[in-house]
């Protein structure tokens, strides 16, 4: 199971150059397996998946979600209005213990999206890469507060460039929202809003290779 209290503390630790997590590559070769959930059989890499290491970022704002300089950061970063950014920080936790990050990397980071639809496998939310895991699709729906239309069938992995700014943060319960997400949606696991990951071109999105580039495909469903 995803421990989302560990991941917690890797990714979110203090006001101080630090080091979100412990490093580097998986395994040398990857090993594949299979996995039946529901009627559909996903094929997934069980080993030689990277972990998410974000060493001595720049720590643009840190604090509670409220917090004027988190608000003014992340309208900053995003380009976002002082309202647009209070609707986004919605999507993080910042009671107790939890803190919102701004930060700007000063080295690459392995980071993996989780979605369904595959006209969803670009985006601007992102998720830490644990080493050789994956979370089951029902775990990443709960810790990720994943709305209804993601089953999280589908994992890929990226590498983010030196210089991308995000926000990392705690995801926030969302099944009060009944609406959009599903009431298993409590959240509690690290997510990582990344505003220069897709730029528009026309009329449609596309990964931004300035900024982050796709590595691989962690888990996909079996064609029938």
């Amino acid at each position: 199971m995803c421990d989302a209290r560990l991941l917690a503390a890797l990714l979110l630790t203090a006001l101080m150059p630090l080091t979100l997590g412990g490093c580097g590559g998986g395994s040398d070769e990857a090993t594949w397996s299979t996995i039946l959930v529901g009627d559909t059989t996903l094929r997934y890499q069980a080993t030689g998946t990277p972990a998410t290491a974000i060493t001595n970022p720049i720590i643009l704002a840190s604090g509670v979600r409220e917090a004027p300089a988190i608000l003014a950061s992340v309208a900053e970063v995003t380009g976002r209005t002082q309202q647009q950014a209070v609707e986004l920080l919605s999507s993080y936790d910042t009671t107790g213990s939890h803190l919102v990050q701004v930060l700007q990397l000063t080295s690459a980071a392995y980071v993996t999206r989780y979605f369904g639809d595959p006209q969803y496998k670009l985006g601007r939310w992102y998720t830490p890469s644990e080493q050789d895991h994956l979370c089951l699709p029902d775990e990443a729906i709960q810790l990720f507060a994943l709305p209804l239309d993601n089953n999280a069938h589908s994992v890929t992995l990226y590498r983010l460039k030196s210089g991308v700014k995000l926000v990392a943060g705690s995801c926030a319960d969302m099944s009060w929202n009944t609406e959009v997400f599903p009431p298993q949606a409590t959240g509690g696991g690290q997510q990582f809003y990344i505003p220069d990951a897709t730029r528009w071109v026309v009329d449609h999105a596309e990964l931004n290779d300035q900024a982050i580039e796709l590595i691989s495909e962690l888990r996909y469903p079996v064609a029938q």
